[in-house]
Protein backbone atom coordinates (compact mmCIF):
# COMPACT_ATOMS: atom_id res chain seq x y z
CA UNK A 1 0.00 0.00 0.00
CA UNK A 2 1.31 3.77 -0.55
CA UNK A 3 0.60 5.93 1.88
CA UNK A 4 0.52 10.04 2.15
CA UNK A 5 2.17 11.57 5.75
CA UNK A 6 2.31 15.37 5.72
CA UNK A 7 5.55 17.02 6.21
CA UNK A 8 6.86 19.77 8.01
CA UNK A 9 10.02 19.44 5.63
CA UNK A 10 10.85 17.05 2.78
CA UNK A 11 12.84 14.79 4.65
CA UNK A 12 10.88 11.09 6.38
CA UNK A 13 13.07 12.24 9.98
CA UNK A 14 10.85 16.18 9.71
CA UNK A 15 8.15 16.41 11.34
CA UNK A 16 4.64 15.17 10.61
CA UNK A 17 2.38 18.48 9.80
CA UNK A 18 -0.69 18.68 11.53
CA UNK A 19 -2.48 20.32 8.85
CA UNK A 20 -3.04 18.49 5.93
CA UNK A 21 -4.66 21.20 3.70
CA UNK A 22 -1.77 23.45 4.56
CA UNK A 23 1.22 21.35 4.95
CA UNK A 24 4.00 22.18 2.51
CA UNK A 25 5.28 18.67 2.19
CA UNK A 26 3.63 15.50 1.44
CA UNK A 27 5.74 12.76 2.01
CA UNK A 28 4.59 9.34 0.10
CA UNK A 29 5.88 5.79 1.24
CA UNK A 30 5.39 2.61 -0.37
CA UNK A 31 4.96 0.29 2.06
CA UNK A 32 5.88 -2.77 -0.69
CA UNK A 33 9.18 -1.59 -1.61
CA UNK A 34 10.16 0.64 1.28
CA UNK A 35 10.68 3.72 -1.56
CA UNK A 36 9.94 7.29 -0.81
CA UNK A 37 8.35 10.12 -2.76
CA UNK A 38 8.39 14.05 -2.07
CA UNK A 39 5.70 16.04 -3.23
CA UNK A 40 6.24 19.76 -2.46
CA UNK A 41 2.97 22.06 -2.17
CA UNK A 42 3.45 25.23 -3.70
CA UNK A 43 2.11 28.49 -1.56
CA UNK A 44 -0.13 28.85 -4.42
CA UNK A 45 -1.89 25.39 -3.26
CA UNK A 46 -1.97 26.28 0.24
CA UNK A 47 -4.01 29.07 0.28
CA UNK A 48 -6.46 28.40 -2.07
CA UNK A 49 -10.03 28.02 -0.35
CA UNK A 50 -10.01 24.77 -2.13
CA UNK A 51 -6.62 22.89 -1.65
CA UNK A 52 -7.93 19.98 0.42
CA UNK A 53 -10.37 18.96 -2.86
CA UNK A 54 -7.11 19.48 -4.67
CA UNK A 55 -5.27 17.47 -2.84
CA UNK A 56 -7.34 14.58 -2.05
CA UNK A 57 -7.51 14.22 -5.85
CA UNK A 58 -3.88 14.40 -6.27
CA UNK A 59 -3.45 11.52 -3.71
CA UNK A 60 -6.03 9.44 -5.72
CA UNK A 61 -4.44 9.58 -8.71
CA UNK A 62 -1.10 8.92 -7.02
CA UNK A 63 -2.57 5.42 -5.90
CA UNK A 64 -2.60 6.20 -2.15
CA UNK A 65 -4.39 4.01 0.21
CA UNK A 66 -3.97 6.24 3.30
CA UNK A 67 -2.94 9.39 5.34
CA UNK A 68 -1.39 10.25 8.37
CA UNK A 69 -1.57 13.83 9.42
CA UNK A 70 -1.60 15.95 12.33
CA UNK A 71 -5.26 16.71 11.86
CA UNK A 72 -7.73 17.20 9.18
CA UNK A 73 -10.47 20.34 8.43
CA UNK A 74 -13.96 18.83 7.44
CA UNK A 75 -14.11 19.29 3.83
CA UNK A 76 -10.25 17.75 3.28
CA UNK A 77 -12.10 14.63 5.15
CA UNK A 78 -15.12 14.26 2.91
CA UNK A 79 -13.18 15.03 0.20
CA UNK A 80 -10.29 12.00 1.14
CA UNK A 81 -13.61 9.70 2.45
CA UNK A 82 -14.89 10.37 -1.36
CA UNK A 83 -12.10 9.00 -2.94
CA UNK A 84 -11.77 5.46 -0.76
CA UNK A 85 -8.92 7.01 1.32
CA UNK A 86 -8.51 6.28 4.80
CA UNK A 87 -7.25 8.82 7.41
CA UNK A 88 -5.07 8.30 10.31
CA UNK A 89 -3.63 11.00 12.93
CA UNK A 90 -0.24 10.84 14.02
CA UNK A 91 0.85 12.26 17.62
CA UNK A 92 3.98 14.29 17.22
CA UNK A 93 6.67 12.48 15.44
CA UNK A 94 8.93 12.01 12.52
CA UNK A 95 7.07 11.15 9.24
CA UNK A 96 9.29 8.05 9.46
CA UNK A 97 7.84 6.87 12.99
CA UNK A 98 4.09 7.74 11.56
CA UNK A 99 4.84 5.57 9.13
CA UNK A 100 6.23 2.60 11.40
CA UNK A 101 3.13 3.50 13.59
CA UNK A 102 0.51 2.67 10.55
CA UNK A 103 2.66 -0.27 9.55
CA UNK A 104 2.34 -2.08 13.00
CA UNK A 105 -1.24 -0.89 13.36
CA UNK A 106 -0.60 1.92 15.78
CA UNK A 107 -2.32 4.61 14.37
CA UNK A 108 -6.33 5.90 15.11
CA UNK A 109 -8.53 5.56 11.98
CA UNK A 110 -10.26 8.99 12.32
CA UNK A 111 -14.10 8.84 11.57
CA UNK A 112 -14.88 12.60 12.10
CA UNK A 113 -12.63 15.05 11.28
CA UNK A 114 -10.57 16.58 14.09
CA UNK A 115 -11.29 20.54 13.41
CA UNK A 116 -14.84 22.24 13.32
CA UNK A 117 -15.67 24.04 10.21
CA UNK A 118 -17.01 26.61 12.55
CA UNK A 119 -18.34 28.93 9.84
CA UNK A 120 -21.27 26.49 9.34
CA UNK A 121 -22.20 26.54 13.27
CA UNK A 122 -25.46 28.49 12.82
CA UNK A 123 -27.99 29.79 15.23
CA UNK A 124 -31.11 28.65 13.66
CA UNK A 125 -32.87 32.39 14.45
CA UNK A 126 -30.66 34.78 14.52
CA UNK A 127 -27.92 33.79 11.77
CA UNK A 128 -25.46 34.67 13.81
CA UNK A 129 -22.05 32.15 14.25
CA UNK A 130 -21.54 30.34 17.39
Amino acid sequence: MRIAITASADSPDSLVDGRFAAARYILIFDMADGRWETVKCSLWSRQQKHSGHIRASILKEKGIGALVSGGIDPISFKELGKRGISIYQAPEASVREAADMLAHDRLLALQVPDAIDVSRLVKKRSGVPV
